[in-house]
């Protein structure tokens, strides 16, 4: 294993703690399901430093993780599935936006929006099958409440990172790093 390899991974690692730890003890829980937590920041900063891959892995991980060491066990699956779809979703339309408008705000904002409504979907249609219709559709505003916070803070704290040098760096070797790793 290459050295940017064991860089990559050991990022990913670091991100999935710090996403885990977020969602499980900077939240509030939410009167009918799950909580309203801060997770989804973390999430949208890996996917925007860490690339569509590790930053579904650390997405999935880190949430999973917080939902088996918490009261929602019974999420964990789903949640491995809903982050990393929201992490692979924001970099993707980021991507694609960022070559239509040439702004890397407005690109990043429509991002987060795409990647927390798929959050919201996704969520949606899993209670529905553990919690039934009535219960799935009185939670989304609760998911919705998160997924805004989470995109808010998300998005600043990455346009403040990228405006670190040392990170700006960091974050360009790892994407070096990525086209060197898919060749």
């Amino acid at each position: 294993m290459t050295s940017k390899r064991i860089k990559q991974i050991v990022t990913c690692a670091i991100f999935a703690a710090l996403i885990c730890v977020t969602t499980m003890f900077v939240s509030v829980p939410a009167p009918l399901a799950g909580n309203v937590n801060l997770g989804d920041a973390i999430i949208i900063i890996a996917s925007f430093l860490l690339g569509p891959l590790f930053g579904a892995i650390a997405g999935g991980v880190g949430a999973a993780l917080a939902d088996l060491f918490s009261a929602y066990a019974i999420y964990a699956p789903a949640t491995f599935f809903i982050k990393a779809a929201l992490a692979v979703v924001c970099y993707y339309v980021f991507k694609a936006m960022l070559s239509l408008t040439k702004n890397s705000i407005v690109s990043r904002i429509i991002a987060v929006i795409c990647a927390e409504l798929t959050m919201v979907l996704g969520y949606f249609i899993y209670e529905i099958f553990i919690l039934g219709f009535p219960t799935a559709l009185a939670d989304v505003p609760f998911n919705l409440i998160q997924g805004a916070f989470g995109a808010v803070i998300g998005t600043v704290i990455t346009v403040l990172l990228l405006k670190n040098k040392t990170i700006s760096n960091f974050v360009s070797s790892l994407e070096n790093d990525k086209k060197d790793t898919e060749e």
